[in-house]
């Protein structure tokens, strides 16, 4: 650009400038002070007015020109394109994020006059780069976690189980359980989970093969991620351990599944309470694997995960499981 170009911009400026209306690039020049000589498609509150004749230090907020300065400045130097991405507060109160190249400007003897900079608002770019690192720190703790869920599951069973076909079996039982609290969990972008969903979910093999002889009813819950994973896991258990040694082992048993929430208390605070029952036979033997690791999940690994109360007994008339979780533990209840 020659030395006339210093006082406006090019006439073939004109068309690009056009185009750029409703655009999120803003292009200008600005002198070796750094004095803005014209500017195309401004950010809102930067209109030309405010600008020309004025230098970075005058117009852009202190932290802004702090960042551009010395970056418009090392290409007058040096002659050479710079590059930099600067956040700066807009007139809308937002912050936003602007991806700056600026481009040396020469006279007729080639030397450095100014600089012609093109500013693109990438805020979104940014927004979503964000979001994105959030999601991925998010995903690799939640990785974390779920693995040591697992080792723990394939350590414990492994321990409790006779043979690697008895291991094999249980083991890909509880990971099948795990998968379908993971399923109901990325339904609701880990939102959380349908506690009737869940039970749904974890009892459908036998829901499918005894019917009506097993029941669950309570009031709509939606269960934090930790919560449905770990009842996920205790369902399994109790289901498995039904379906082999329990009520569904023998003819005419019924399971009933019920939740409520207790009254509240003097502080406000509520109780969750999940109550499994078993009808028509005694189990011959303990849930899941006799003193092994299906009762070790329902007594100490499921309350300690939730800071619930558990209690498992063997009634006249079968299994009943018993867990009291603190309400802070889930998420809201519909239509409290």
């Amino acid at each position: 650009m020659g030395q006339d170009g210093q006082d406006k911009a090019p006439a073939e400026l004109g068309q690009i400038a056009a185009a750029l209306v409703g655009s999120k690039v803003t292009i200008f020049a600005q002198d070796r002070r750094l004095c803005y000589l014209w500017i195309h498609n401004p950010p809102e509150g930067f209109g030309t007015d405010r600008l020309i004749g004025r230098s970075d230090e005058d117009v852009l907020p202190e932290e802004t020109a702090r960042t551009v300065v010395p970056v418009k400045r090392k290409a007058i130097a040096r002659g050479r394109r710079q590059h930099c991405t600067v956040a700066m507060t807009l007139a809308d109160g937002h912050e936003h994020w602007f991806d700056l190249a600026v481009e040396p400007t020469r006279g007729a003897d080639g030397r450095v006059t100014g600089i012609t900079c093109t500013a693109i608002d990438i805020t979104d770019r940014m927004t979503m780069e964000q979001r994105m690192s959030v999601l991925m720190r998010e995903l690799a703790h939640r990785s974390k976690n779920l693995l040591a869920v697992i080792q723990g599951i394939a350590n414990q069973t492994a321990r409790t189980s006779g043979s690697i076909a008895q291991f094999s079996q249980r083991f890909s039982g509880r990971l099948s359980a795990l998968a379908h609290a993971q399923d109901l969990l990325t339904a609701t972008n880990w939102q959380g989970a349908s506690l009737d969903a869940m039970v749904r979910s974890q009892l459908g093999p036998y829901l499918e093969a005894y019917g009506d002889r097993i029941g669950t009813g309570g009031r709509p819950v939606t269960l934090k991620p930790n919560a449905a994973q770990y009842l996920g896991l205790a369902i399994h258990e109790l289901g498995a351990n039904a379906a082999r040694h329990g009520a569904l082992s023998v003819p005419g048993g019924t399971v009933s599944v019920s939740w409520r929430f207790t009254p509240a208390r003097k502080d406000g605070t509520r109780r969750f309470v999940l109550l499994w029952q078993e009808h028509g036979g005694l189990p011959p033997k303990p849930a899941g694997d006799g003193h092994g690791f299906g009762r070790v999940m329902l007594e100490r690994i499921v309350p300690q995960a939730l800071g619930a109360d558990a209690t498992l007994r063997f009634a006249g008339e079968g299994l009943v499981y018993r867990l009291v979780i603190p309400e802070g533990e889930l998420a809201q209840a519909a239509g409290r």
